[in-house]
């Protein structure tokens, strides 16, 4: 909540504004992900990268690819970035290695972390 508010607070709204808005949005402990992982996803709307990251580690919130998303992502949101261009080009032993123990070199490869 404390940090919600602060949030809203630095952003230029007011301590009555981040009170009505918590009133919707509680935190509920049985579905902590779900409460954490939207709240950070507004929190970081102007730093992609980590709101995804957020995203990636929570899977809160919900969310689905644009019929215009990235076709290599096979109608997905991406879940991780695929090596370099680069690295295929100048490493391409050990990126083959690499990418066949992941389950191989994809925007829907899971990391090792993300179990869900």
């Amino acid at each position: 909540m404390r940090a919600v508010t602060a949030s809203i607070l630095e952003w230029g709204g007011t301590a009555a504004e981040a009170t009505a808005y918590l009133a919707t949005k509680p935190y509920d402990p049985v579905n902590w992900k779900k409460s954490i992982g939207e709240q950070a996803w507004v929190a970081m709307y102007n730093q992609a990268l980590t709101g995804w990251n957020f995203w990636r580690r929570l899977d809160f919130p919900v969310l689905l690819a644009p019929p215009t998303a990235i076709n290599n992502a096979g109608g997905k949101v991406p879940v991780r970035m695929t090596y370099p261009v680069l690295e295929q080009q100048t490493n391409n032993t050990n990126w083959k290695v690499a990418s066949t123990a992941i389950g191989g070199d994809l925007l829907t490869t899971k990391i090792f972390w993300d179990k869900f």
